[in-house]
């Protein structure tokens, strides 16, 4: 089974993938049409990283299929591991050869390099660590003695067949340069100091272990995604429903009207927000931080927002000026409740009066105060009561 998967993953994952963003987007309907809200490799991000989490296919099946790889070049003593060194690598160091065995095998081993990338060899025998290119003394060789590295015959020897030469001058060509000469002296230093062993050469993984983790390495792929801390702060919140709508907000993908317009839509009559008359347009910093609506409904819970644009940075430092317990879980809330009775108005004709979102935000918060601990609880509650 696993064969017949890794010859047609690509096809596979691309139905997966399709799938996904039909179930996320559109739901279980194939007639409901309309564009995605978020790019998909966005969406797929860890949430800590600003995405929903969404586990990449590829990447997730290339992390479990590295396991494999791992246990080729540990030499584990298994029937496919064993008949795979004995069949085409007797002798020579895997990824200097090229590819071998059945396509399944080679698809697996196409991930040679990246394992190379987050690897550094450990000595055993020496049998499967390139003497010049692979890192097994602090850095590779080729890059530690450049100058002598000009001159060596043969680049893909590895460390067993370098230690059982008679001399080290018989692997380079000569004459040498005088810089590659003096290279050549501390060379034979670092060849006396390493001593081989009888057991096989392990990788040490860039986590600072020989333990192979697929989760580990499917992290790796989003380390170089700096994101600020808002995003981990809503997705501790209680308030698990909201999240997706909090979510959206950070990332400006929300449907207000400013996006509709930007997305091409036709907005009827104006983009101008309708909960107040200031005749702006309808952005997520007006709806819901600089609108006279959201303003009353701030100064009603003791929210002062610092001037900040980004959105960002608003929330972290207004969250950490004000000091208000369960300030996220507030903020979402609130703002939930805000979008609800806009699109009321937009959609069903019902005036936006504050004494209706005040009531329900009580309502909503009081329902949502059931997933906190009793302790917290009875604080929401009495803060409730007190509005």
């Amino acid at each position: 089974m696993l064969c017949v998967l890794l010859s047609c993953r690509k096809g596979l994952s691309r139905i997966s993938i399709e799938s996904e963003k039909q179930c996320l987007w559109r739901g279980n309907s194939e007639r409901k049409h309309g564009g995605n809200l978020v790019a998909w490799p966005l969406a797929q991000r860890p949430k800590k990283k600003g995405g929903l989490g969404i586990k990449n296919l590829l990447l997730q099946n290339d992390s479990l299929l590295m396991k494999q790889v791992h246990k080729f070049y540990s030499k584990e003593d298994i029937p496919w591991v064993n008949l795979l060194w004995y069949r085409y690598y007797d002798g020579r160091v895997p990824h200097t050869k090229r590819d071998a065995g059945s396509f399944w095998w080679k698809d697996v081993f196409r991930l040679k390099e990246l394992y190379g990338f987050i690897t550094t060899c450990q000595l055993g025998d020496g049998s499967s660590i390139l003497f010049w290119k692979d890192v097994w003394a602090g850095e590779s060789l080729e890059d530690m003695f450049p100058n002598i590295a000009h001159f060596v015959k043969d680049s893909d020897l590895s460390v067993k067949n370098v230690s059982e030469a008679t001399s080290l001058s018989e692997l380079f060509n000569i004459p040498i340069s005088q810089a590659a000469a003096a290279e050549l002296n501390d060379l034979r230093n670092l060849v006396q100091n390493f001593v081989l062993t009888e057991e096989n050469d392990q990788r040490i993984f860039c986590w600072g272990n020989s333990r192979f983790a697929a989760s580990k390495l499917y992290k790796m792929a989003f380390l170089s995604s700096p994101v600020p801390a808002s995003f981990k702060l809503i997705w501790k919140s209680k308030v698990t429903p909201i999240k997706f709508f909090a979510w959206l907000i950070l990332l400006d993908r929300l449907n207000t009207k400013s996006m509709l317009a930007r997305r091409n839509f036709n907005v009827q009559p104006n983009c101008h927000c309708v909960l107040c008359t200031e005749g702006i347009e309808e952005s997520i910093e007006h709806l819901f931080f600089s609108c006279e609506f959201a303003r009353k409904v701030w100064d009603k819970l003791g929210i002062s927002w610092t001037a900040e644009i980004d959105i960002h940075y608003k929330i972290i430092h207004t969250r950490r000026q004000n000091g208000i317990p369960f300030f996220m879980e507030i903020f979402l809330i609130a703002a939930w409740e805000l979008w609800k009775i806009k699109n009321r108005q937009v959609f069903d004709g019902v005036h936006a009066a504050f004494s209706r979102w005040l009531r329900n935000f009580k309502d909503e918060a009081a329902l949502q105060s059931h997933r906190l601990k009793d302790d917290d609880r009875r604080l929401v509650c009495l803060w409730l009561d007190a509005l």
